[in-house]
């Protein structure tokens, strides 16, 4: 729902059926091929592919063309078949086309209420939605049943401005989506589609008749105006999208800096990392933190931390990876792991490197024991080599998206006046871990810092700072400014309270 264009994919899979469909048919009538067998394997091939791409990929199985293609299929070897039996479509048609135009109006109605337990793309599904049109294509200039309801006046109106009306209700009701951060309430969504309705009218009315009726010069008029769409696409993406975007309104309250510093990959680029941050680029790194986007999320804090005491800083870490070794039975189960383990490797063999900070997201955890099992290794092996370890908990993670807290004018309004997450709100899970994680951390006389008490008092974690400044970035991840603000008595805090109290 949050992709305004999303609905405009059937136009491309039908032009792309155009483009090569053609192709195929002049292939087939240049080397006298059967056509009807032709059609036949096609449809074949797609549907096959499509059966498969749904065990392994569902959405290229719902988005690739050649995997709709079968779809298309149906209609050409109607067609086909019509030319080649004609008289018995005709007495077919006559005698039985009310129960064919019933058999496609049960059907449209069973999907209507029954779709939401099919799976996001269904063979079956799409079968009967493909037959029950066809049907109707077919069936309905001899049905009375059709007449009636499709001839109706106000079915006749629908369907003239069908096609504007597709164009115009699902950017509409997307943008709704956006602008309520997904709050949109049936109240909105009707008025959207009123408005989709108008706007479709008045596409008809005034630009998709004189298109297909009016003068020559509209070509021109359409080359003109594809030129220029185009050309602000291209503004668009080389200025980075624009300024008035969620990702902008984000970093003018807070937001982070590129992942990758320059003078951090001079000294680690051979681990190829994804977050790679040096605060000095002149002395080697004394202090380095890894880990995830958790740790790239609190490197800011830990900087002008780092900074105060004249120490080397750095961070380094990929996406989603936690800072663990591998055992010596261990299997990468990705590059990201194998590149983790190289660098604790080269970690423990780097004098310079006396510090190391580890950080990681905590929550949805599968399985809590075996995490503290790699955790508990990877501080042996660091600590066996003279290492001194610090470890760093995940803030808790809000319920709602921080932009609703400031809006994104002047689109989107101020949703949330109260821009706080109760602490009664934050899963159990979150509280369990730690505690684990303390204990665990103090057995092996492990220091650690917890940002929560830096971000929740008084039964509440505010998440907008009095100046207006935002805390969190995302629900999981602080803002720049956030981070600076919770790292700002690190120092204090992992010296005074080696263990903190949960």
């Amino acid at each position: 729902m949050l992709k305004p264009l999303l609905h405009l994919w059937s136009l491309s899979v039908e032009i792309q059926f155009y483009i090569f469909w053609p192709l195929i048919l002049l292939l087939t009538y240049q080397f006298k091929f059967n056509v009807f067998k032709v059609t036949m394997i096609v449809f074949c091939i797609s549907l096959l592919l499509n059966l498969l791409f749904i065990e392994k990929d569902a959405i290229g199985a719902f988005y690739l063309s050649f995997n709709r293609f079968w779809e298309f299929q149906i209609g050409a070897m109607c067609a086909l078949f019509i030319q080649q039996y004609s008289s018995f479509y005709e007495r077919l048609s006559f005698k039985y086309s009310n129960y064919f135009i019933l058999f496609s109006f049960t059907i449209f109605l069973l999907i209507a209420f029954m779709t939401p337990s099919f799976q996001t793309h269904s063979v079956l599904l799409v079968l009967l939605c493909t037959f029950a049109s066809l049907s109707i294509i077919l069936f309905s200039q001899n049905s009375l049943m059709a007449k009636k309801v499709l001839g109706n006046p106000v079915m006749v109106g629908i369907g003239i401005i069908s096609y504007p009306l597709y164009l115009w209700h699902w950017p509409l009701i997307s943008f709704g989506q956006i602008v309520t951060n997904g709050r949109l309430t049936p109240f909105y969504k009707f008025l959207l589609l009123f408005a989709a309705v108008v706007l479709a009218y008045l596409t008809y009315r005034f630009l998709e008749r004189y298109v297909r009726y009016g003068s020559k010069k509209i070509t021109l008029i359409l080359l003109i105006s594809l030129i220029f769409v185009g050309s602000q696409g291209w503004s668009v993406y080389t200025r980075d999208g624009l300024n008035f975007r969620e990702k902008h309104i984000k970093d003018s309250f807070g937001g982070r800096p590129p992942q990758v510093d320059q003078a951090c990959l001079k000294q680690f680029g051979q681990y190829a990392p994804k977050f790679c941050r040096a605060s000095d680029n002149e002395h080697p790194v004394e202090v380095l933190l890894i880990g995830d986007s958790i740790a790239h999320n609190n490197y800011e804090g830990l900087a002008a931390s780092y900074s105060l005491e004249g120490k080397p800083f750095a961070m380094i870490g990929w996406p989603g990876q936690k800072p663990f070794i591998l055992g010596s039975a261990d299997k990468p189960e990705n590059e990201s792991s194998e590149l983790m383990h190289q660098l604790i490797l080269g970690i423990q063999k780097d004098p310079n490197i006396k510090t190391v900070i580890l950080a990681m997201r905590t929550s949805n955890i599968a399985d809590p024991t075996l995490l503290l099992m790699q955790l508990q290794q990877t501080i042996f092996e660091l600590r066996a080599h003279g290492k001194e370890l610090i470890f760093i908990y995940s803030p808790p993670e809000i319920n709602f998206d921080p932009i609703e807290c400031v809006g994104m004018p002047p689109f989107r309004p101020v949703l949330r006046e109260s821009c706080s997450l109760a602490v009664k709100d934050i899963p159990p899970q979150f509280f369990q871990l730690r505690s684990q994680l303390n204990e665990m951390l103090n057995a092996n006389q492990v220091r650690s810092f917890d940002p929560y008490p830096m971000i929740c008092q008084n039964n509440h974690c505010p998440v907008k700072f009095d100046d207006g400044n935002l805390l969190y970035r995302e629900r999981g991840y602080l803002t720049t400014s956030g981070s600076i603000k919770v790292f700002k008595d690190f120092q204090d805090q992992i010296v005074q309270d080696k263990n903190p109290k949960m």
